[in-house]
């Protein structure tokens, strides 16, 4: 019974944790493209590139 329910409770966990994951990557996809887009645009603009710097 212990086994059946800490079974349970992973499958949960998990299932949980890869929807989280399918949606994150979903995003990413969809932002690509338009970091990709505005890279050069920026770039044209005065041959310095701000738009993926870190800056901490």
């Amino acid at each position: 019974m212990i086994i059946y329910i800490a079974l349970t409770v992973f499958t949960v966990v998990f299932a949980f944790r890869y929807i989280k994951r399918v949606i994150y990557l979903a995003f990413l996809t969809m932002v690509a493209p338009m970091v990709a887009m505005t890279y050069p645009l920026d770039k044209l603009k005065d041959r310095k590139s701000t738009s993926l710097e870190y800056v901490v």
